[in-house]
């Protein structure tokens, strides 16, 4: 199957075919898809614990925020999504 791709993505896919990671253009397009999937999901994920956040803001469920605990956890979740982490 070939695709008409803006030039900045066809080298993307002709490096990526030339380097062995994929064997085919159809392999680049689907883990591409999966990828958009995958962030798309993380995003909705998101943006409902954000909704359910404030709606325990709204009704005084809230509590005090700490910044250290908050930034350690963020500190080990970018840790796990590095490849060979």
């Amino acid at each position: 199957m070939k695709y008409a791709y803006p030039p900045d993505v066809l080298q993307f896919v002709q490096r990526s075919l030339e380097t062995g990671e994929y064997a085919s253009e159809d392999e680049v397009v689907v883990a591409g898809m999966r990828a958009l999937r995958d962030v798309k999901q993380r995003h909705q994920t998101l943006r409902d614990d954000i909704q359910a956040a404030l709606a325990e803001i709204d009704a005084d469920l809230g509590e005090p925020w700490d910044v250290d605990s908050i930034k350690a956890e963020l500190v080990a979740q970018l840790d796990a999504d590095e490849p060979g982490a």
